[in-house]
């Protein structure tokens, strides 16, 4: 079967995504808004916490939930209240582990041609550090930002979308963590007028739960429109989600690889 054929039976199939937690989907909303403002001390604390109740220390298969909405005030942290509704992105998550350490991951997140690692995923890929990337490799500076601007097609529909994105170094004596945050600032275009993708918002965090293995949790919330198909079908979601898994095989290879 061809991976175009696959991807459509997946996109049309598919069991429902179970709530998260609310304690999980709490601490998962908390972070999203405290990783601009909150010190490393407050951002280690609720870390530690979700932590925990990811089990993170036993995690061994692929956990996912459905996470719940977006508000106003979470679109206002990343300076996107500009009367969008922030309840209509679907949220959802997955919780994975993979080998490697923090130190070999961080380059490998940084990287400017995103495409030379992750081949077959963009069409074309230009992305521009929009602060100081060596100030944040010698922790002068928490944080590294960037903008990209990115081509890729998906069941043969072409588009174009510009993300800003970036890395939070969280200093952690006990647990070091890296975060990351990547938002659509404005909608997709396509190639077809019936296909829209107009919000969407990621949230990821890296723990090295013992030496060389990796705790990642990937949020996602998504608008996406494709057709007759759009995020509130559990097919698409699913499909979402196998994909983040995918790329967490990829980035171990990666890392195995050395970058």
């Amino acid at each position: 079967m061809s991976r175009s054929r696959l991807t459509l039976l997946l996109l049309l199939t598919g069991c429902g995504v179970e709530p998260t937690p609310e304690d999980l989907d709490g601490l998962i909303h908390r972070l999203w808004l405290s990783y601009d403002a909150a010190s490393d001390a407050e951002l280690a604390e609720t870390i530690d916490a979700l932590y925990a109740e990811l089990g993170a220390d036993t995690l061994s298969d692929a956990v996912t939930g459905e996470v719940s909405d977006l508000t106003a005030e979470s679109l206002d942290v990343v300076g996107l209240s500009d009367g969008r509704d922030p309840t209509l992105p679907r949220g959802f998550s997955l919780a994975y582990t993979y080998p490697c350490t923090l130190t070999d991951l961080e380059p490998i997140l940084y990287h400017l041609p995103q495409d030379t690692l992750y081949e077959g995923v963009y069409d074309s890929y230009d992305r521009r550090y929009t602060s100081d990337l060596d100030a944040f490799t010698a922790r002068e500076a928490p944080q590294i930002t960037w903008s990209a601007d990115i081509t890729a097609t998906l069941l043969n529909k072409s588009y174009f979308e510009h993300i800003d994105g970036g890395l939070r170094y969280v200093g952690d004596p006990e647990r070091p963590a890296l975060l990351g945050r990547t938002v659509l600032p404005e909608p997709a275009a396509f190639d077809d007028e019936d296909w829209s993708f107009d919000q969407d918002y990621q949230l990821e965090l890296w723990v090295e739960r013992a030496p060389g293995e990796i705790a990642h949790l990937y949020v996602i919330w998504r608008h996406m429109v494709l057709g007759g198909l759009s995020t509130e079908d559990d097919g698409v979601v699913n499909t979402s989600l196998r994909n983040m898994e995918d790329w967490d095989d990829r980035t171990a290879e990666l890392c195995a690889e050395g970058l």
